[in-house]
């Protein structure tokens, strides 16, 4: 179910096409799936040009394994196997579009990261929690990406982010740095090979930098030696 698109919800209906790929059909859902290269397509209730608001999994027809119909509450849509899942996996790269720091964009000057780049940002000591945002700048409707994430350091593995979502918060990090990594799906749900990298610094505090190591030290060796 989750390979074939139906992630979390409840399978009614199995087809397979003339390109042998597998549909499957749920109430909120239909998906497209290719065995070979593991490419797959989602159509939902809800998006623009879906117009069904559920399906109706009594309602169906297929016409020579091309053409499916499906039926349901607003009415009745038709949908044309394609080719297109055979295509080689495309790698799109993600974009960072925006971090914020305690709720605030570092983009529009309110935070201010003592270091602000593409590649690397630093952060003082006292910044609580840390969000980020991210983009493949894909804005097709029925071909919504998916995103995998990992703070190298504080992930064990890539964390796939919630259906719908391209953000992910981190709170209470540890001082020094730590580069998190981003990456997509393509129009055909297949994953990029291109990661987006950024280095995240966070600054100690006072009573963890070296010039307070050394202060420890020579009072340590005061009180010895007195």
């Amino acid at each position: 179910s989750f390979q074939c698109g139906n992630e979390n919800s409840r399978v009614n209906k199995i087809f397979v096409d003339k390109y042998n790929h597998v549909w499957t059909m749920g109430h909120q859902r239909i998906g497209i799936f290719n065995s070979i290269n593991g490419a797959k397509k989602t159509y939902r209730t809800g998006n623009i040009g879906f117009l069904l608001g559920r399906l109706n999994p009594n309602a169906t027809y297929t016409f020579n394994n091309d053409t499916f119909y499906f039926g349901g509450v607003n009415g009745i849509i038709s949908l044309t196997s394609s080719p297109n899942l055979e295509q080689a996996p495309q790698n799109v790269l993600t974009h960072i579009s925006d971090i914020k720091i305690n709720g605030e964009s570092i983009w529009n000057g309110i935070a201010h990261p003592t270091i602000h780049t593409k590649e690397h940002i630093q952060i003082s000591s006292d910044i609580r929690e840390l969000q980020i945002y991210f983009s493949a700048l894909d804005f097709s409707a029925n071909a919504l990406p998916r995103y995998a994430c990992k703070l190298e350091g504080w992930d064990d593995d890539w964390i796939l982010i919630e259906e719908g979502k391209n953000s992910i918060s981190y709170s209470h990090l540890p001082k020094g740095k730590h580069t998190f990594c981003v990456k997509c799906t393509d129009s055909n749900g297949v994953w990029s090979n291109k990661e987006t990298k950024i280095i995240i610094e966070k600054m100690p505090r006072f009573y963890e930098t070296y010039w307070a190591y050394l202060i420890y030290i020579i009072l340590l060796l005061g009180t010895i030696f007195i």
